[in-house]
C-alpha cells in the first residue's frame, strides 16, 4: 500500500511513488493499491485524519504499507498503520521538517524531538532516497540499525514523450540559450538567490531562463526579476505537465536550492541530456558531479551562481560535455533495473517478516 498526500499533486513523493507502481517488473509482482491522504493536519495533531487513513488501511489489510515522508503526513499515516495492526510499516525519509528554513523555532524543536523521533521508533523500516537521507543525524539516533536507501527512480519510458515545438510555442530563438528552473518557487529552493544571479546575467545577449513552478515565493520572484521578465529574459511558466519537453529543448538546468536530499528533477534533467548548475548540499552531489555533470556552487552565493551561468553559457562544447557525461550517469548510477531489484529484494525481506509475524 503507497501512501499518497495530495493525490493528483505534482510532488517529488507522489512521482516517487508513481514511478515505483508503473515499474514493469514491478507492477508485474506486486499487488500495489494506493492510500489516498486527501488534505493535510495543518498545525495540529487530527485524530480524524488519523481515522480516516486506519479505515483505509484496515479495508485493504496490506502485507506492506510504504508511508510517505516524514513530516506531519508520515507521522499520521505512521499512527494510523499502528492502529489498523499493519505489521509491516516502511517509510521513506524524504526531508525533514526540522530542515525547513521557513517554520518557527517551536515547531522545530517539536518536530526534530518528538514527531519524527516517534515516526522512526515506530517504523519498521526506513529508507533513504540518498546516502544523506540514509545518515541523517535524525536516523543514525533512532533508527541505526533498521535504516537503508535505494536511489529515485529516473523518468521511465512512458515520461518521455518529447514535444520538439516547445521554442517555437514560447517565441524563443534557435540561438537562444536556455536555463530552465523547476520546481517549487519557495524560498527555500534558492529563488531569491537565482534572481539575484539572474540579475548579474542579464546582459547576456541570448540567454533565456524558464522557470516551471509556482508558490508562495512567486511574488517576491518576480519583483526580483521585474526588469527581466519586461524584458523577456524571464517567462514564469507556472505549472507544466510537459517538463520532459521543457528539458529538452533546455540547454541548463539550474535551480540553488538551500537544502535537498536527492532531487527528482536533476535526475529528469541529465536523462533530457543537459547539465546542471546545482548547490552543493544534502543528497545533490551524489547526482551532481561538480565539473564533470554539472556545476557546484555554495547556498546563498549568487556571485558564484551567476559565475556558473556565465561559464555553461559561454561554452557550448562544455555544456555537451557534460551533458554526455551527466546522461552516462543516470544509465550507470540510476539505472532503473538495478533500482527494482533493490525494491524488490526490499520488499521480499519485509514479507518475510510479516510472514513472522503471522506464525
Amino acid at each position: 500500500m503507497l501512501h499518497y498526500v495530495l493525490p493528483g499533486a505534482t510532488g517529488g513523493p507522489n512521482v516517487y511513488y508513481d514511478r515505483i507502481r508503473k515499474h514493469e517488473f514491478l507492477s508485474n509482482k506486486y499487488d500495489f493499491v494506493q492510500l489516498n491522504q486527501n488534505r493535510t493536519a495543518g498545525k495540529k495533531i487530527s485524530f480524524g485524519l488519523i481515522n480516516e487513513l486506519r479505515k483505509q488501511i484496515i479495508k485493504e489489510k496490506p502485507d506492506i504499507i510504504h508511508i510517505s515522508g516524514m513530516q506531519s503526513s508520515g507521522f499520521h499515516c505512521m499512527v494510523a498503520a499502528l492502529l489498523a495492526r499493519c505489521k509491516v510499516r516502511l517509510i521513506t525519509t524524504h526531508g525533514f521538517q526540522g530542515s525547513s528554513l521557513q517554520i518557527s523555532s517551536y515547531k522545530k524543536i517539536i518536530f526534530n524531538s518528538v514527531i519524527e523521533p516517534f515516526t522512526l521508533i515506530l517504523a519498521t523500516k526506513v529508507l533513504g532516497i540518498s546516502k544523506f537521507t540514509s545518515n541523517h543525524k535524525m536516523v543514525d539516533r533512532y533508527a541505526r540499525n533498521k535504516s537503508t536507501y535505494i536511489y529515485n527512480f529516473p523518468p521511465l519510458p512512458h515520461e518521455l514523450e518529447e514535444d520538439k515545438s516547445i521554442r517555437r510555442d514560447l517565441g524563443l530563438r534557435e540561438d537562444d540559450i536556455i536555463f530552465t528552473t523547476v520546481s517549487r518557487i519557495v524560498f527555500d529552493k534558492g529563488y531569491e538567490d537565482l534572481g539575484n544571479a539572474i540579475r548579474k546575467v542579464s546582459n547576456l545577449k541570448h540567454i533565456k531562463f524558464l522557470i516551471v513552478g509556482d508558490g508562495e515565493f512567486e511574488a517576491q520572484f518576480k519583483n526580483l526579476v521585474s526588469t527581466e521578465i519586461e524584458s523577456g529574459k524571464v517567462i514564469i511558466l507556472g505549472k507544466r505537465d510537459d517538463v520532459p519537453s521543457i528539458l529538452s529543448e533546455s540547454d541548463v538546468f539550474v535551480l540553488p536550492t538551500l537544502h535537498e536530499n536527492l532531487g527528482n528533477v536533476f535526475l529528469e534533467a541529465s536523462q533530457a541530456k543537459i547539465p546542471s548548475i546545482a548547490t552543493n548540499v544534502g543528497g545533490v552531489p551524489e547526482v551532481i558531479i561538480d565539473g564533470v555533470t554539472g556545476i557546484l556552487v555554495p547556498i546563498h552565493d549568487s556571485a558564484l551562481l551567476a559565475s556558473a551561468i556565465t561559464e555553461l553559457y559561454n561554452n557550448a562544447d562544455l555544456r555537451k560535455k557534460m551533458a554526455e557525461n551527466a546522461f552516462k550517469r543516470i544509465k550507470t548510477q540510476f539505472d532503473s533495473n538495478r533500482i527494482a531489484w533493490e525494491f524488490d529484494n526490499l520488499y521480499n525481506s519485509l514479507l518475510h517478516i510479516d510472514i513472522q509475524h503471522k506464525k
